[in-house]
């Protein structure tokens, strides 16, 4: 496949779809309950959170969600929290995962923030690598 030529924006409501499918494909399982529930709450409280979504053309092809907190971790300030990260699985190792964290960077800036953090699966070697890769 050739690499993908993609752009960054914000979440819409109509990406729920699409996003559901390519975390079905990366889980083996559906999580459109869990994704219905996040973006409601985005919905509501968009300030408490910053979305990226890659998308080449018209298709989304990667995506993230970051909740904004207060005083977590024992850090003084505000930091963001990787709440979900994906990429269409047919694309991943193209650079666009990483453009997703840079995406989020990017915002995190804008509202001064300079911690993102997550959380993830010793059992999972390749999202290891990934996070150790992106910083």
């Amino acid at each position: 496949m050739d690499m993908p030529n993609f752009s960054l924006r914000s979440f819409r409501l109509e990406d729920l779809d699409r996003i559901s499918e390519i975390e079905s494909r990366i889980a083996g399982h559906p999580r459109r309950g869990f994704l219905s529930k996040r973006f409601s709450v985005v919905a509501a409280d968009p300030d408490g959170f910053i979305t990226c979504a890659a998308t080449d053309g018209e298709t989304l092809v990667g995506y993230g969600i970051a909740r904004l907190q207060e005083g977590e971790f024992g850090i003084r300030g505000a930091a963001a929290v990787l709440d979900v990260i994906g990429v269409d699985p047919d694309l991943q190792g193209k650079g666009i995962g990483t453009a997703v964290i840079s995406g989020i960077d990017e915002q995190m800036k804008k509202r001064n923030i300079g911690t993102l953090r997550t959380q993830v699966d010793w059992g999972n070697p390749a999202m290891i690598g990934f996070f150790s890769s992106t910083g």
